[in-house]
């Protein structure tokens, strides 16, 4: 899934994708409440651009669904990449795509 938001309003608290995935987290929990949110965020090259990830874990009645939340921001909008995956395996055909994703400048 990819979103895009103008934060205009928001520059001066969200100016990057770190600060985006931040302010998200209450409405993601008020959303998604088993949801578990399972290490800090990390930086992660994306197509040449600069994003921040964020990993989280939730229970489904399918089992357990993980989700790699990737934000930035360019030019007053955040720039969400949401990856839910199930496996390993798609995972890595997951992360195959986001690796031959590219921006222009």
């Amino acid at each position: 899934m990819i979103i895009a938001e103008n934060i205009k309003q928001f520059q001066n608290q969200i100016r990057s994708g770190r600060d985006y995935l931040g302010y998200s987290i209450p409405t993601i929990e008020r959303l998604i409440p088993d949801i578990e949110i399972t290490e800090g965020f990390k930086e992660q090259n994306i197509g040449g651009l600069d994003f921040w990830q964020m990993h989280v874990k939730q229970m489904t009645d399918y089992g357990q669904m993980e989700q790699l939340f990737n934000s930035t921001v360019i030019k007053g909008f955040s720039f969400l990449i949401v990856s839910s995956y199930s496996n390993e395996k798609e995972k890595e055909e997951l992360d195959n795509i986001l690796n031959n994703i590219k921006f222009k400048k």
